[in-house]
């Protein structure tokens, strides 16, 4: 007597279960292509050039409210003739996180001057990825890597990148009482072989001149 398969029961191998799994792959790997594509346009910039607008970086990272109201600050820039710095007024988001304000500030200062008055001194490329600030008041900034590898200025150079942030900082924010710089998570004994920046950082003259 010949044994009969279930009619309804598919059996190793089947057309079913094959039909089945054709589905169900394709549709997995849409999932994940969609899921990719959204982190790509969201977070990488990578289909607007690379570069992110302080706007598009700040709501992604909701660093404020539609509701905040707006405060003046001060960015440090370079004199557009010779050695020095100037300083340029912003606006930025009354965000209830201080560190939400700083980081603000700080993503408007790579993003450059909005005129022919004042230059950019940070190396170009310069974005910072992430900061906060501990019990003591000492403000941790990670920096992306063309933070050190496109400074190519020298010493004077440098000196100008470290300080344009360590003096918007402290200008804008008196409960910073220090600033320690990383550079794509790795600390570093100096910028790129000239300015010291392991230690923790302050200004070093009197910033009420730029008042």
């Amino acid at each position: 007597m010949t044994e009969k398969t279930a009619l309804n029961q598919p059996v190793k191998g089947s057309p079913q279960k094959k039909k089945t799994a054709s589905f169900v792959v394709p549709a997995l790997l849409t999932i994940a292509a969609v899921g990719l594509a959204y982190w790509l346009l969201s977070f990488t910039g990578i289909f607007d050039g690379g570069r992110k607008t302080v706007s598009s970086l700040s709501n992604a990272y909701q660093l404020y409210s539609d509701k905040d109201t707006r405060i003046s600050a001060q960015l440090f820039f370079g004199k557009p003739q010779g050695e020095g710095f100037t300083v340029s007024p912003v606006n930025i988001f009354a965000s209830e996180l201080q560190i939400n304000r700083i980081k603000q500030l700080l993503m408007a200062l790579t993003e450059g001057p909005k005129d022919n008055k004042a230059v950019n001194l940070l190396p170009e490329g310069t974005a910072l990825k992430d900061a906060y600030m501990d019990a003591n008041g000492i403000l941790y900034l990670d920096m992306s890597p063309e933070f050190a590898s496109n400074c190519k200025g020298g010493t004077t150079g440098e000196y100008e990148a470290v300080y344009s942030i360590v003096n918007t900082v402290f200008y804008n924010f008196p409960a910073v009482k220090g600033v320690k710089l990383t550079v794509n998570g790795i600390e570093k004994d100096t910028l790129a072989g000239h300015i010291l920046i392991r230690s923790i950082l302050t200004p070093d003259e009197d910033l009420s001149q730029y008042k």
